[in-house]
């Protein structure tokens, strides 16, 4: 080969070496500059447009959905609410990043709630999961109806997306119950909305005698019932006594207090002359109306002290005769230790006219609400037409100190005879009324035999005490059933009365 072909030759080599230079260069170039975005893909977080270091520095720039965001140039970004629903991609020159998408971050509950619970309160607990941040919002309790779901109960999570949500039913009949739980995140723009079913088998509480069933309903106007204090005896409703100041005998003052026992229950001595307030040991005891102090009994648990219109019993007394008391200032005593309550009546005059402290428009406890209605069982007809059933108040407010919560018994018991028609075949027939104190002649006449209370040992050594109230609820205070003059199928209607004015009914039919 001549010299000139040969440096021919020689410049082509070259000539195609630096072409293949350039290109892989360039090559090099588009890998090199390629950014991709780094980071979680939610409102708030910060995104990172991540590109390797080229000869030139980068300039960036973020786009949401291929268009440009204003004053976004920097290599962070923060996730803003118009970016959710949408894809955002970032460029450095020339290069653009594969596009990521911005949604709500996905959440769900977790129910954490016993299947099996005893009412009338269930809780239901759990926590809002979430694959980002912690959920926070609102959770609600749901309860799903035929025509329309209701709202029961509300609560916002806590700092781990936990909740705790409380449900208490008026009248509960045990069984299967199904709610529904639902989160109302805090921001729509970064935590989705969630549900979730909740089935709870629910038992009566362990204090109940018996339980409630479907057969015991609400009053209607055809009961032709009215409150059992309208009598229009005396201070059934009204004689507030002078001077006394509403509150409890018990701190803290302004807030209410359990009930163990009421009015009329049955005792061993009659009937209970007024009504006993759950207490710690040793609690103080304060007196609700100001007045000079009367000791009644010393020495011993009966130990009591009347103040105006009060008597205070099973007091551990720090009081002499005859000392002024202030009310909610003086000390009366202490609670005594086996005792673990306090008993409270109400005189007027006498130290053995005895009122009902809960009665309307003369109660100074206060505040005082109980909504859950009484509870009535199966009633029992004689042949000769005497009729007994099985009774029993439940409070809505009970909480537990030594033992829990024990049921009253009713305030007041009655029955009506209705034809197949509905109409009323007699009058409302009162087994008793709680107005006023019931004189012990009168307990076993109003009382079957058998009933009693929990007593004084339960109490002191059990935490579940239930007692027994089996009324004479035809043949006692009342008439008796007049079956001979009854023909064909009627409906027998037992009421039963708390002392809140609550009245459940239930119905039991007789083909005579």
């Amino acid at each position: 080969m001549g010299s000139r072909a040969l440096a021919l030759a020689l410049l082509l080599v070259c000539s195609l070496a630096g072409a293949a230079d350039a290109l892989a260069a360039h090559a090099r170039a588009s890998e090199v500059l390629q950014p991709r975005v780094e980071g979680a893909l939610y409102k708030g977080a910060t995104l990172r447009c991540s590109v390797e270091p080229g000869d030139q520095p980068p300039v960036f720039a973020w786009l949401r959905d291929g268009a440009p965001i204003d004053g976004a140039s920097a290599e962070t970004y923060v996730v803003a609410g118009a970016d959710v629903g949408h894809v955002l991609a970032c460029s450095v020159g020339a290069a653009t990043s594969e596009a990521v998408r911005i949604d709500v971050v996905v959440t769900a509950i977790v129910d954490r709630s016993a299947s099996v619970q005893r009412g009338p309160t269930l809780t239901l607990r759990g926590e809002v999961s979430s694959e980002g941040p912690t959920a926070a919002g609102q959770v609600r309790l749901i309860t799903i109806g035929r025509t329309r779901s209701v709202v029961v109960a509300r609560t916002t999570t806590d700092e781990r997306g936990g909740y705790v949500l409380k449900r208490s039913i008026s009248g509960l009949v045990p069984g299967q119950i199904s709610l529904r739980v639902d989160f109302a995140p805090a921001d729509p723009e970064l935590h989705a909305a969630a549900e979730q079913d909740v089935t709870l088998k629910t038992l009566s509480p362990a204090t109940y005698p018996f339980a409630r069933v479907a057969a015991d309903r609400r009053v209607n106007v055809a009961d032709g019932v009215v409150p059992f204090w309208t009598d229009r005896n005396w201070c059934a409703v009204g004689c507030r006594p002078a001077g006394a100041i509403n509150g409890w005998p018990l701190k803290p003052f302004h807030e209410q207090h359990a009930l163990r026992a009421g009015l009329n229950e049955r005792r061993l001595s009659g009937s209970h002359v007024g009504i006993d307030i759950m207490a710690t040991w040793p609690q103080a005891i304060y007196a609700i109306q100001s007045g000079y102090a009367h000791i009644l009994h010393a020495g011993d648990s009966a130990a009591r002290v009347r103040v105006g219109n009060y008597i205070y019993w099973h007091v551990n007394l720090r009081v002499h005769e005859g000392q002024f008391v202030r009310a909610y200032t003086t000390v009366l005593g202490y609670t005594l230790r086996w005792m673990r309550h306090l008993h409270l009546s109400e005189v007027s005059g006498s130290n053995s006219n005895y009122l009902n402290p809960l009665r309307p428009g003369g109660r100074v406890l206060t505040p005082w609400t109980d909504t859950e209605p009484p509870v009535v069982g199966r009633v029992s007809v004689g042949r000769d037409g005497s009729a007994t059933v099985e009774a029993f108040d439940p409070q809505s407010f009970a909480p537990q100190i030594y033992y829990e919560t024990p049921v009253l018994a009713p305030a007041a018991l009655a029955y009506r005879v209705f034809g197949a028609n509905g109409a009323a075949l007699g009058r409302l027939e009162w087994a008793f009324r709680g107005s006023h104190w019931l004189p012990n002649a009168l307990a076993a006449t109003v009382f079957a035999p058998g009933a009693h209370s929990p007593g004084f040992f339960c109490f002191a050594r059990r935490v579940v005490c239930r007692p027994v109230w089996t009324y004479r609820l035809a043949g006692g205070l009342a008439p008796r059933l007049p079956l001979a003059a009854l023909a064909g199928r009627v409906r027998l209607t037992v009421y039963a009365w708390d002392w809140a004015g609550n009245v459940t009914a239930r119905d039991t039919w007789l083909n005579l």
